[in-house]
Formats: C-alpha cells, sequence, structure tokens
C-alpha cells in the first residue's frame, strides 16, 4: 500500500465509489480503495450482467427507504437519470430505455461501462488500490 497522502479517499470500487473519484476535483489527491481483487463486480452483475444503468420513472418517496427520502429530491435535479444518459453518451456510451423504465447499455455488456469507469478514473489522476479491505 502506498504511503502517500491524500486529499480525498474513497473505499469501493462500485458504481458510486468510482463515479465519485471520477467527479472529484482533478488537482486533489485521490486514492480508491477496494477489497476485491478486480473493480466494479457489482456493477458487472448488475442487469444480469447487462447492466441496468438506472431508471427511467425515479421517484424519491417510492423508491427509496430512510428517515429523510425527500431530501433526495435536490440531489435528483442536481444530476438526473436524464443526466447520466448524457453522461455515457458523451463518453461513447449507448443506453436504451427497456422494460419497466430500466436504462440498460445498449451494448448489453457491463463490461463496457466498468472500462469506462476505469478510464475515467485514469484521466482523474485516481490511485486505484485493490485487494484492500477497509477496515
Amino acid at each position: 500500500m502506498s504511503e502517500n497522502i491524500y486529499d480525498i479517499a474513497i473505499i469501493g470500487a462500485g458504481a458510486a465509489g468510482m463515479f465519485t473519484a471520477i467527479n472529484a476535483p482533478k488537482n486533489s489527491s485521490k486514492i480508491l480503495l477496494e477489497k476485491n481483487k478486480k473493480i466494479g463486480v457489482k456493477v458487472l452483475m448488475s442487469g444480469g450482467e447487462r447492466c441496468n444503468v438506472s431508471n427511467i420513472d425515479i421517484e424519491p418517496e417510492r423508491d427509496y427507504f430512510g428517515m429523510n427520502t425527500k431530501s433526495l429530491y435536490s440531489v435528483f435535479k442536481k444530476f438526473s437519470n436524464y443526466d447520466m444518459m448524457s453522461w455515457l453518451e458523451d463518453r461513447g456510451v449507448k443506453t436504451q430505455i427497456e422494460d419497466r423504465g430500466r436504462i440498460i447499455l445498449a451494448s448489453g455488456k457491463a463490461t463496457e461501462l466498468v472500462a469506462l469507469l476505469e478510464r475515467e478514473l485514469r484521466k482523474n489522476n485516481t490511485e486505484i488500490i485493490l485487494n484492500s479491505p477497509a477496515l
């Protein structure tokens, strides 16, 4: 493991962890710690390996659990499911809407998304450490 000091440490190289690192300031030092031997393990299983990216119809109070689901409205206003589709499209990854509003990769290959996220992580100077569980 590196002996460096980082501005940002992110635990878990799932979709949320990778997207957080990608969108962290480029000039900050970032480390992404993943307990598995590769990144995006759950992403690769999403949608039966076809990658269910999101849903077209998201209603926080209906679709999420917790104490304050109303607070999610502001989060989805800042970055919506449509923004996610555009983000992917801008990087050459096409999506399609399927039954029950699922947003799926048009290629049907979750590996396409993991490869894109890994490229974006490297572009944003994120150090990735595998086989590193957070204790």
